[in-house]
């Protein structure tokens, strides 16, 4: 006769639950923003710079005159605990934006690749009597729409609205080899996620002075849908499979951001520092009972410092980013982020090209590595 499926879903949440958490709870890979501020820390408080639109859309008033194109190439690979041949590398459009003006308005359009996981964990115990094997890949495609007005020569207001797109797919292969409990389990997870967030900014120009101050809503579902297979072979029982839908749900916090920029001279320092607000919510990432956990995470911080040294046809870019790592009461911990940055920018052709290189290191459960290339245009048509 067939395994009784309550049987077999007593494994889930030894197996299954914690294995598909310590993919997903990998680092949101923080790719370069568009434009200069992707090589300066992602320091976004900056004139004359579409990067700004992703943080503080108020400061896009100052992209004034022609309609301007954006577009960004990335080349970048991973490492997951040293190991290169675990994560994929890839070649990416990580951004693609317009900035044009309606009127009174400033108005842009960007979309970016803004995050991206394609890895493998294994785990063995038990002397190597049980095992698992997890591979995944997770993507989120953000749609940005900033709207800006300048109310005086220094004071400028925005607001953006914010679509992201999460996909994932995850498979796990566990295998016990010990009788009489020797068992083989293989659990396919596929989940979309549509989220809307918004963002509220101003930005005052004093002098060479440029400062912007935004807050950055939590994101609410617009729709999802998750499907999961679960097979088991186990000796002397016939096999079994139990396909489920769920509704996937994800947590993403409150965002205070106060930013400053030194907007002309020879040397332009930026900083930035986000406060990610505590939060508490229900994470479902799976069918099972172990896949939907209430989850209570402590504020944290993440502070941005860039330097762009301007001389003349070129501008040299550098900066380094680090995010604090976020503590959760049960255990399920968001890491530590530091991003280092460098660059120039070509400021005498017309496409204004930014070249650079970049490199992410993230501790948290496991240990991610991430370098690559990055190219950034921009057309006034």
């Amino acid at each position: 006769m067939p395994f009784p499926p309550i049987r077999f879903s007593a494994w889930l949440p030894r197996v299954a639950g914690p294995c598909l958490f310590l993919l997903l709870s990998q680092p949101v890979h923080a790719f370069p923003q568009g434009g200069k501020s992707g090589l300066l820390g992602n320091t976004a408080s900056r004139p004359d710079d579409i990067g700004s639109a992703q943080v503080y859309p108020s400061a896009i008033t100052t992209l004034v005159g022609d309609t301007k194109l954006f577009s960004g190439l990335m080349y970048y690979q991973a490492s997951l605990n040293g190991q290169k041949d675990e994560l994929k590398s890839k070649l990416v459009p990580f951004f693609t934006g317009t900035q044009y003006q309606v009127g009174e308005l400033q108005v842009a359009t960007y979309f970016t690749y803004e995050d991206s996981f394609s890895g493998r964990t294994k785990l063995s115990l038990l002397n190597g009597a049980f095992r698992a094997d997890l591979s995944g890949t997770d993507e989120n495609l953000v749609l940005g729409v900033p709207v800006a007005i300048r109310l005086s020569p220094e004071w400028s207001l925005g607001a953006a609205a914010i679509v992201s797109a999460f996909t994932s797919e995850t498979r796990l292969v566990a295998s016990n080899v010990n009788p009489p409990n020797s068992f083989l389990l293989s659990t396919d997870s596929t989940q979309t996620l549509y989220l809307l967030g918004w963002t509220l900014s101003a930005s005052h120009e004093a002098g060479p002075n440029f400062w912007s101050l935004a807050l950055r809503t939590a994101h609410w579902k617009l729709a999802g849908s998750g499907h999961e297979v679960v097979n088991l072979f186990r000796q002397g029982a016939d096999p079994n499979e139990v396909a489920q839908d769920y509704e996937p749900r994800q947590s993403f916090p409150w965002v205070a951001s106060i930013g400053w920029s030194l907007a002309s001279g020879m040397l332009r320092p930026a900083f930035d520092l986000q406060y990610f607000f505590p939060r508490s919510s229900v994470v479902t990432d799976g069918a099972s009972a172990s896949d939907s956990r209430q989850l209570t995470f402590e504020p944290t911080f993440a502070l941005s410092a860039g330097l762009a040294v301007e001389l003349g046809s070129v501008s040299w870019l550098t900066g380094v980013r680090f995010k604090r790592k976020t503590f959760e009461r049960s255990g399920y911990d968001e890491p530590m982020i530091l991003n280092l940055s460098l660059g120039l920018q070509l400021n005498t052709w017309q496409s204004h090209p930014t070249v650079g290189v970049f490199f992410e290191q993230a501790k948290g459960r496991s240990s991610v590595e991430l370098y690559g290339l990055s190219y950034t245009t921009r057309y006034d048509l």
